[in-house]
């Protein structure tokens, strides 16, 4: 697993082994960032359910200002750091910050945290209904840490139905075998 793209594209991520993360593939991560081309650029990032930290490394290597990696597990949260360290020498100036808790406990107290972009990839067996799709954007809503021109991307399982959320407009989706790719934005 590498970094797809940017100053630092090509630099290798670790990733825990064993199941504990589910890192989002090289080629997602290509097609997100086709999909956000320039946004990146200067904004400021948040990856929810980080994991590997890829899609926030990636947005690094992009030319981010800063990004926010929330990871509950602490081997993986380290994981996420010592990948991050590994960017500088590639010209990488993005200000990192791994904050070792759950999600959704992040969400209720986000400490005044505002952000232009926001990754969320949980587990796939936290959003396998309808319902708990829709929890998770109300989360997100509910937390405003999003700016008001800001971009949401969820990564999913493909069988799970997108929900309709009020506050939330579903921009673009994108389905990879087993994965799926929402695109999202405040309004509607």
């Amino acid at each position: 697993m590498k970094i797809t793209g940017g100053i630092a594209g090509g630099i290798p991520i670790q990733v825990l082994k064993g199941d504990r993360t589910r890192p989002t593939t090289d080629r997602i991560r290509e097609s997100v960032f086709s999909r956000l081309q320039a946004f990146v650029q200067g904004k400021r990032v948040l990856d929810l359910f980080a994991g590997s930290g890829a899609l926030g490394l990636d947005a690094a290597s992009r030319g981010a200002a800063s990004v926010v990696f929330v990871e509950q597990h602490a081997a993986t949260a380290n994981l996420i750091l010592q990948n991050a360290l590994k960017l500088a020498p590639a010209g990488v100036t993005a200000d990192f910050r791994v904050l070792t808790l759950d999600a959704y406990r992040f969400l209720r107290n986000p400490a005044g945290l505002k952000v232009d972009l926001i990754f969320a990839d949980p587990p796939y067996a936290y959003l396998q209904k309808e319902e708990a799709f829709a929890a998770l954007l109300t989360a997100i809503h509910s937390a405003d840490v999003l700016s008001e021109d800001g971009r949401l991307v969820v990564e999913s399982g493909s069988r799970v139905p997108l929900p309709t959320v009020p506050g939330w407009t579903l921009t673009k989706e994108k389905t990879f075998g087993i994965s799926r790719i929402s695109f999202w934005e405040l309004g509607g």
